[in-house]
């Protein structure tokens, strides 16, 4: 299991690959802060994308799970000592005290990931990660990045880098 994060769930929804989470990690975990924001702020603008992302709910391999007191300890202070929003910090919470990586895009969420020693995975690996194992072929892995790089902002050199190794692994 994983936990991912606002913005992985909003780009893989929007670009209609929501389920390649499901296919790659069996279940994934939302902190409920990322549930509000996601859910909740997507049904006050009328995404049409959350809808997937209620399905996913609903069927069972997306799951909220509320913090521990622990988990809610860590969270208010990376909220004291970081710049990152919420739902990243309870979702390192989260990660961090029940050893599972997280699926974040955010630069500052990932350098706070490194610091507590939590392994984490962008929108883009794990697009990749799903070519390497043949759940998306080369071709669709480069509409993918594409698509993606429309509805979230990706790097330029994110981007070529995920390009390159994925051609070096279609190999």
């Amino acid at each position: 299991m994983v936990i991912a994060d606002v913005s992985v769930l909003i780009g893989f929804a929007k670009i209609g690959r929501l389920n390649l989470l499901r296919r790659l990690f069996d279940s994934v975990a939302i902190a409920p802060a990322v549930n509000e924001e996601v859910v909740e702020g997507g049904l006050q603008v009328s995404a049409p994308e959350v809808i997937y992302v209620q399905q996913a709910l609903g069927d069972g391999w997306l799951q909220v799970v509320p913090l521990n007191a622990d988990e809610e300890g860590l969270k208010g202070r990376l909220l004291g000592t970081t710049s990152i929003d919420p739902g990243e910090a309870e979702s390192l919470a989260i990660a961090r005290l029940r050893n599972m990586a997280i699926l974040v895009d955010d630069k500052q969420a990932r350098t706070v990931a490194r610091a507590l020693g939590v392994g984490y995975m962008g929108s883009a690996a794990v697009l990749l990660e799903g070519c390497a194992r043949g759940e998306l072929s080369l071709e669709d892995l480069e509409h993918a990045v594409g698509e993606l790089a429309r509805v979230v902002w990706l790097s330029p050199d994110i981007v070529a880098d995920i390009l390159k190794r994925a051609r070096e692994v279609s190999r």
